[in-house]
C-alpha cells in the first residue's frame, strides 16, 4: 500500500508540477549521442514502446527506457549530458519553480540518471533529476541521482558544483546542499541525511556509468580506497559518439574476454568479445567516422571453465584474457 501511495502521488506531482502560475517557455534540445543494447521511447499516439533510434532527436514530453545491459546518452542545448543506466526510465518535462520560471525535469521513477550540466541558458539551475522520494537540483555541473523502487529510496552524488536536495512532499524546509565528493539518501517519507562521503560501495555503482578514465580521474581526485578491484577490470565502454549493439549477457567491454558484463563488472563473462556489432557507416552527430572493434586474439582465460571472483582477485589477473593488444 505504501509503495501504491508513493506512485500516485509521483505521478500527480508530475501532473501538477506545471499549475498555478504559468511558466515561461524553456528551450530543450535533445539528440541521443550513445547507445549500448536496447532502448525505447515511448509513442503516444500509438501507445507502446518503440526502439529508440542512434541519432534521434529528443523534445520535452518524451519518456526513454533502457533494456536489461543498456545503457544510452542523450545530448541537449549545446554540450550538457545526461546518461541513463540499464533498466531506468525516464520522462524529460518542462516543468516550473515556486517563481513561476520554467525548468527542465527528469524524472525518473527507477534505475540511475547520470547529469553533466555545463551550460544552459539562464543558468545552471534550470535542470533538476526528481524522484518519487527526492528532488535534485544542481548549481554546478555533474551529479548523479539512483532510485531504487523496491528500496524507496533516492540516492545523491555530487562530483562537481553543489546540488540541492529536498524531499518534496515534505513541508517547505531549506534543501539539503552536497558538495563534491559527498552523497545523501532521502527515503519515502522523511528528509535528506546528512551528507557524507562518497563510500567505495556507492562508487562501484557509479564505475557502471563513468567511462573509466572519468572514474579514475574522480576516485584519484577525492582519495577514494577500497576499490582496487575495480582497476583490475578495463572499465565500461565509452558510449559517446558510438552506436553498440549488444546480446544479453555479453560483454560490455570489446575485445576483452573473460571480464565483466555491463549488469556485473565482478561477474567473469563468458563472451570473446564478438558480441559488439557497430552498423556500418553509422556516424555520430559529428559525422565522425565510428569506429569499429576487432576481438583480440587468443582464447578466454575461463574457457575451460568460469572462475571465481576472489580466486582471480588472487592471482590478480582480473579475469582477462591474454589476447595481444593492438
Amino acid at each position: 500500500m505504501t509503495r501504491c501511495t508513493t506512485i500516485c502521488c509521483f505521478i500527480l506531482l508530475v501532473l501538477l508540477s506545471g499549475c498555478g502560475k504559468k511558466p515561461s517557455s524553456i528551450d530543450f534540445r535533445g539528440t541521443v549521442t550513445g547507445m549500448i543494447g536496447d532502448v525505447e521511447i515511448y509513442n503516444e499516439q500509438k501507445m507502446s514502446w518503440e526502439p529508440l533510434e542512434f541519432g534521434a532527436n529528443i523534445s520535452l514530453g518524451d519518456s526513454i527506457r533502457t533494456q536489461a545491459e543498456s545503457q544510452v546518452e542523450i545530448t541537449f542545448n549545446g554540450d550538457n549530458t545526461v546518461k541513463l543506466d540499464e533498466n531506468t526510465t525516464v520522462r524529460v518535462k518542462q516543468s516550473a519553480d515556486s517563481a513561476g520560471n520554467a525548468i527542465i525535469d527528469v524524472f525518473t521513477g527507477d534505475g540511475t540518471v547520470l547529469s553533466n550540466i555545463k551550460k544552459l541558458a539562464g543558468g545552471n539551475d534550470k535542470y533538476r533529476v526528481c524522484t518519487p522520494t527526492a528532488v535534485a537540483a544542481i548549481r554546478g555541473t555533474f551529479f548523479s541521482v539512483h532510485f531504487d523502487a523496491g528500496a524507496h529510496v533516492s540516492h545523491v552524488h555530487c562530483l562537481e558544483g553543489k546540488v540541492w536536495v529536498f524531499n518534496p512532499f515534505l513541508p517547505p524546509a531549506p534543501p539539503l546542499i552536497i558538495v563534491p565528493g559527498f552523497f545523501t539518501s532521502v527515503s519515502f517519507g522523511m528528509a535528506p541525511v546528512i551528507p557524507v562521503h562518497i563510500p567505495p560501495g556507492q562508487w562501484k555503482k557509479l564505475y557502471r556509468v563513468m567511462p573509466h578514465p572519468m572514474f579514475t580521474r574522480y576516485t584519484k581526485k577525492f582519495k577514494v580506497k577500497g576499490i582496487d578491484d575495480l582497476f583490475l577490470l578495463p572499465g565500461p565502454v565509452d558510449i559517446r559518439g558510438k552506436h553498440i549493439k549488444i546480446k544479453p549477457g555479453k560483454l560490455m567491454v570489446p575485445g576483452s574476454p573473460g571480464h565483466g558484463s555491463i549488469k556485473d563488472p565482478f561477474k567473469p563473462g563468458k563472451g570473446s568479445g564478438k558480441a559488439f556489432e557497430m552498423p556500418k557507416g553509422h556516424a555520430g552527430p559529428n559525422k565522425m567516422p565510428t569506429p569499429s572493434f576487432k576481438p583480440q586474439g587468443g582464447k578466454p582465460a575461463n574457457a575451460g571453465g568460469e572462475k571465481g571472483a576472489g580466486e582471480q582477485k588472487g592471482k590478480g589477473k582480473g579475469g582477462g584474457g591474454k589476447g595481444k593488444n593492438k
